[in-house]
């Protein structure tokens, strides 16, 4: 989707939060209009079943997906909390799909993946060390359109963003239908998809409209963007610094406003 959305094929695309700054640095003007969810089980980092905690990871092997991407970020900010350096390990780059097959061959210790994989991983004895629900806004799914299409159609923008607003609510309200008719749409099971749908904490519009407020809260964007740009410019990623109002786009979020007071 990230290659269609830079050969200018589609107009938006869902990502993470992070990759927002790397789309506009790297010549492609893009905001947020709608905040998703946050990864809570989601994104999990599994490990051998003799470890406790990820503090026992010092001097072994933990993979993530690529350099300086939102699992390297993630992978860091865990380890950086149980006090652990980058000194303090070794790091392998896997894809997410491929750490269970990984650990089977003693290539890591432990790796950030998601579903299947954590499921499969814990099935064959494997632990989870930690989640991104330990570190609130780490791992943020968003609707991104181009600049150029949020100026140019945003009465077709805030169609979908009504459309999205609808269909979270007719989760809430009929969730096994809701859950079975995701199911078939993948083609996958309702097990898997219900364990995907516990794995995030989806937004409705009051949390939108505080995702995309200024605030302390590290599920702002505004707090968790400032996070990402000093961590892709401490790594040397960035040759332009973009602004927060670069990167969000809350108008049609604020316009449903009023809905609250209905």
């Amino acid at each position: 989707s990230v290659t269609q959305y830079h050969n200018r094929e589609v107009d938006g695309l869902f990502d993470v939060f992070s990759n927002t700054i790397l789309h506009v640095t790297a010549g492609f003007p893009t905001k947020v209009v709608y905040v998703v969810d946050y990864s809570y089980s989601g994104d999990v980092i599994v490990g051998r079943g003799d470890f406790s905690s990820l503090e026992d990871l010092k001097g072994h092997r933990i993979s993530f997906e690529k350099v300086n991407s939102f699992s390297h970020l993630f992978v860091l900010k865990a380890l950086d909390f149980y006090k652990l350096g980058e000194s303090d390990v070794q790091f392998k780059v896997i894809p997410a799909h491929e750490v269970l097959s990984a650990l089977d061959q003693g290539c890591i210790d432990a790796g950030h993946t998601w579903e299947p994989t954590t499921s499969q991983a814990l099935a064959q004895g494997y632990k989870i060390l930690t989640k991104a629900g330990d570190f609130p806004g780490i791992i943020t799914d968003v609707l991104l359109f181009s600049a150029q299409t949020i100026k140019e159609r945003p009465q077709e923008i805030q169609a979908v963003v009504n459309a999205l607003l609808d269909a979270h609510a007719f989760l809430m309200t009929h969730r096994e239908e809701s859950i079975a008719l995701m199911a078939e749409a993948e083609g996958i099971s309702k097990a898997a998809m219900t364990r995907g749908v516990d794995g995030v904490a989806m937004l409705n519009l009051r949390g939108n409209i505080a995702a995309m407020s200024q605030g302390t809260a590290p599920t702002s964007l505004y707090v968790s963007g400032e996070f990402f740009l000093q961590f892709l410019l401490s790594r040397g990623q960035l040759l332009t610094v973009p602004t927060m109002d670069d990167l969000i786009e809350p108008q049609f979020i604020i316009s449903l406003k009023h809905e609250l007071t209905k």
